[in-house]
């Protein structure tokens, strides 16, 4: 009884202590952003990211962990011909609120999930639609980034190409191209890591 006491103790520290350095390695990894390249200085109150295309083009499903979105930091010199930049050159913008509008959630795996400060939950959508956000008012958008879900066996649902779009009147149809990445991008296989990782040279960022 002792000795699986033991065990069962010792699995938790294993577990616990593996959950922490996943943790640690994608906040390290948060050291780059992808840079906006289009209507520099503009505001937006909305964003949409569409993925359009996932690491395996026939899955049905798209899924992250997190995102977040930056503007250049006031003291800060941005070398505008980077394409993927250091994430100290930044300040995280606010997010008031996030949707995926023709969405098909798994219970507990909605939009919202992306907003959380936890890598450990997910957003999934099995229409592969777009994520909408509401920064509550018109904001500058220098830059963004995005993590990988937890789900060891589903990277193939990572996307590899997408499009960021701005807009101020959603309902109109009308948004302006931010950023657009039209080839594959390298998201590296690791779980619960930030996707701008510093290797814009095997980047198609437009």
């Amino acid at each position: 009884m002792a000795l699986w006491s033991e065990l069962v103790r010792t699995a938790f520290v294993l577990v616990a202590v593996f959950l922490i350095t996943v943790e640690c390695m994608a906040e390290k990894d948060r050291s780059s952003v992808f840079e906006t390249k289009w209507h520099k200085g503009q505001k937006y109150r909305y964003a949409k990211f569409t993925t359009t295309k996932t690491r395996d083009p026939f899955s049905k499903v798209v899924q992250m962990g997190r995102f977040a979105f930056y503007r250049k930091s006031a003291d800060q010199d941005v070398d505008a011909s980077e394409k993927i930049l250091h994430a100290s050159s930044y300040e995280p913008v606010k997010i008031a609120n996030v949707a995926n509008p023709g969405g098909d959630n798994p219970p507990n795996e909605g939009p919202e999930n992306v907003l959380n400060e936890e890598l450990g939950s997910k957003w999934l959508d099995r229409n592969k639609g777009p994520l909408v956000f509401d920064f509550g008012a018109p904001a500058l958008i220098d830059g963004f980034n995005w993590a990988t879900a937890h789900d060891v066996r589903a990277h193939g649902r990572d996307p590899v190409r997408w499009r960021l779009e701005g807009s101020n009147d959603p309902e109109s149809g009308s948004w302006d191209i931010l950023q657009e990445q039209r080839g594959d991008h390298q998201v590296h296989k690791n779980r619960m890591s930030w996707a701008a990782v510093n290797h814009k040279s095997r980047s198609e960022l437009r």
